[in-house]
Parts: structure tokens; C-alpha cells; sequence
């Protein structure tokens, strides 16, 4: 029987009276599970991945992660828990410009309280970055710059991996690159939920939410072939 690690009770999210953006919802993921989350721009995916991240809370509504309900939280125990327990990837990289990809990697480490170079190191090679140590973000790539914030997210060793749009803003032979980190990422046993406007990055997965005006309308297991290259 698979083992649930997210729940989602009755969420709501209103920013206020006119602006109503997750209406009564309801989810479970299982651990390991890779859940695919579609929908059009302003349908609720985003601020559904920010509340399961830890970066906003719900109106109303309980959200239960690894057996801890966070929305009994204060937001110091939110932001502790968030860097204990999930990674995120953007589709803007948020690395900081004056500092080296290995002391990007690193500055996740510093907020956890624990410095270790060489398992940052370890983590950029991972990403195939081991050449790329001490470049600052404006001397790498779109691509590459990607691969750095996996190695960040990572760097912690989450349990979940939250992705918003991973490849928006690379070209098709960088978005392979980064699939295919995700796919070993899930294949060694994380929990993926990713944000996609792409059906065919949708299909990656094992399982497809559709939102719409803030509610779940499907929700299907995937049944993509992927031919191993």
C-alpha cells in the first residue's frame, strides 16, 4: 500500500472577497509519487504549489506534510520546516549574481546551519557542474544556471522536490538536460510535484491535476510511455 505524505483538507486561498483563487480543495500524494500539475495562467497551480512549499498559507483549510500539519505552524517553524523538508525549483533561478554556483549551493546549507563544501561540490557534480564551481551566474548558461538551483534544492536532501515551470525558460536541449535530472531525482525515491504548461512534461509523470479556477477538474494516473534512450 503506498504511504501518503501530502494532504490537503478543504483548502481555501482568498487574497480577499473578489479574489478567490483555491476553492474547497483537496489532494493526497503518496511518497515517491511524481504528480504532474496543469492548468491555464490564473488558475490557482502556482499559489497550490507555494502552499504545499511553505512559501504562503491557505485561508482555511489543513495541509498535513511528512505527519505535520503546517498550517499550525508559526512562520519561523514554517520556514525551518520548509528548508528540512522540501526543494524548489523555479522557472527564475533566484541565484544570488555575486556569488559562485558552489557558493550558491553552499548558502542553502548555511540557512540549514550545517557548512559542508565538499557535499556541495558533490551536489554540482551530480548536476554535471563539476567544471562549472566557480563561475558566477552571468557565466553560465540558462541551462546550467537550472542545474545549479537543482543542486541548491537538493542540497539539503528533501524529501519533496517542488518544481514551477523547470524549463520555461530554457531551450529544448537544456529542458532535456534538466527532464532528465528530475526523472533520476524521482527514480532515486523523491517526491516530485511539477508545475507545467507542457502536456508532453505532464506526461512525464505518473499522475495529471488539472486546476481550473482554483479547483481540482481531473485528476488521471499517466500512462505516457517513456522509450529509454
Amino acid at each position: 500500500m503506498s504511504e501518503e505524505i501530502i494532504r490537503l483538507n478543504s483548502i481555501k486561498k482568498y487574497y480577499d472577497e473578489n479574489t478567490r483563487v483555491l476553492e474547497d480543495l483537496n489532494l493526497i500524494i503518496n511518497k515517491g509519487a511524481w504528480t504532474s500539475i496543469m492548468g491555464p495562467s490564473g488558475s490557482g497551480k502556482t499559489t497550490l504549489l507555494n502552499i504545499i512549499g511553505c512559501l504562503d498559507s491557505a485561508t482555511a483549510g489543513s495541509v498535513s506534510i511528512n505527519g505535520t500539519e503546517i498550517t499550525k505552524l508559526n512562520q519561523t517553524q514554517l520556514t525551518r520546516f520548509r528548508r528540512e523538508n522540501i526543494g524548489l525549483i523555479f522557472q527564475q533561478y533566484h541565484l544570488v549574481p555575486y556569488l559562485t554556483a558552489l557558493e550558491n549551493v553552499m548558502m542553502a546549507q548555511y540557512y540549514h546551519g550545517v557548512i559542508d563544501e565538499a557535499k556541495a561540490v558533490e551536489a554540482l557534480k551530480k548536476v554535471g557542474l563539476g567544471h562549472r564551481l566557480d563561475h558566477v551566474p552571468s557565466h553560465l548558461s540558462g541551462g546550467e544556471q537550472q542545474r545549479v538551483c537543482i543542486a541548491r534544492a537538493l542540497i539539503n536532501e528533501p524529501k519533496i522536490l517542488l518544481a514551477d515551470e523547470p524549463t520555461g525558460n530554457l531551450d529544448q536541449k537544456n529542458g532535456e538536460i534538466v527532464l532528465d535530472l528530475i526523472r533520476q531525482l524521482h527514480a532515486e525515491g523523491h517526491t516530485i510535484i511539477l508545475v507545467t504548461h507542457n502536456s508532453d512534461i505532464a506526461k512525464l509523470g505518473q499522475r495529471i491535476i488539472t486546476v481550473i479556477d482554483g479547483k481540482i477538474c481531473s485528476d488521471s494516473a499517466c500512462t505516457f510511455e517513456i522509450n529509454e534512450k
